[in-house]
């Protein structure tokens, strides 16, 4: 269970710190929103530059790879839950700082 812990936290920072800083203007990946917005779906503009919905994905997709053999549907919901969840108060904690 821990590893699921883990799983949730670790897509919650990575998603978080892909879409809030690396993809910021003037960063290493400041121009993908901007291609996003012209040549992807709408749906993936939306998904790809929410970072609640980009560390969602991130651990739904993580659990399936490394969960793979040993497939547990109250796991998958929770790491992707708790992903969510975390991404969630990271921005929050992030927007109550900085103002």
């Amino acid at each position: 269970m821990i590893e699921v812990i883990f799983l949730g936290v670790g897509a919650a920072v990575i998603g978080w710190v892909f879409v809030c800083i690396l993809c910021e203007p003037g960063e290493i990946f400041g121009a993908f929103p901007v291609w996003l917005e012209k040549y992807a779906p709408k749906f993936f503009f939306n998904l790809l530059t929410c970072e609640k919905c980009t560390a969602g994905q991130l651990a739904f997709w993580s659990y399936l790879a490394y969960f793979y053999d040993n497939y547990d549907l109250f796991g998958h919901l929770f790491a992707s839950s708790l992903a969510i969840f975390t991404a969630y108060f990271i921005t929050l904690i992030y927007y109550k700082l900085s103002n």
